[in-house]
């Protein structure tokens, strides 16, 4: 008899090409959604970083994490890090036509119904909720490599006086790993699928009634 643990190993390595699928679709949803927010919100900059990374450092905001700032010039440099939604006006500036919860909710959302539609989609109705947590904590595999890649993407350096001068601000390299890449999508995967798992358990009792 096979252990219960290889058969749920076999059940993730199987559905590992969804489970890739569904962690980016994730990931994109959520920028996306933070860009219309962004614009609606009409967000300045203080740099000219562009609005691609500054709805990046946006959307990085929205997972706790924190934007290092490093100035140099010549040989000296100085770092410090900014909460943007602490800090707004020393690197961005949002109106009050998004509230801040909003922001925030968006990459929560996004990854808790990604957990549960993977979870509708590949399981039936008498799945477990040991198989269901598994299987949404798995949306991991697609989310993590994109906010390692985002954490570069949305990097900006501004230089003067042929380069000796600058500033570079990026999301904190640290807890865009732990906390975008791992935190966030292991525990909020994990939440989508047992509210699947949950809500299809239920939905079979109410048929048998």
């Amino acid at each position: 008899m096979v252990p219960q643990s290889q058969r749920l190993a076999d059940r993730l390595r199987e559905h590992l090409p969804r489970s890739l699928l569904f962690g980016v679709l994730a990931y994109l949803v959520g920028y996306v959604l933070t860009v219309v927010f962004v614009l609606v919100d009409g967000v300045e900059s203080s740099v000219d970083a562009g609005v691609i990374t500054t709805v990046g450092w946006v959307f990085y905001a929205a997972h706790t994490v924190k934007m290092e700032i490093t100035g140099f010039a010549g040989e000296r440099s100085e770092t410090g890090t900014v909460n943007l939604f602490e800090g707004f006006g020393e690197l961005t500036s949002l109106t009050d036509a998004v509230p801040e919860i909003l922001y925030v909710l968006v990459p929560i959302v996004a990854l808790v119904g990604s957990g549960f539609v993977l979870v509708r989609r590949v399981t039936g109705p008498d799945v477990t909720a040991t198989t269901a947590a598994a299987l949404g904590a798995s949306v991991v595999a697609g989310y993590l490599p994109l906010a390692v890649v985002g954490q570069l993407v949305f990097s900006y350096t501004e230089t003067g006086l042929g380069g000796t001068v600058g500033v570079t601000i990026a999301p904190v390299l640290l807890t865009s790993v732990l906390l975008v890449g791992l935190v966030y999508p292991l525990v909020c995967g994990t939440v989508g699928a047992v509210l699947a798992q949950q809500t299809a358990s239920d939905s079979t009792e109410a048929h048998r009634m």
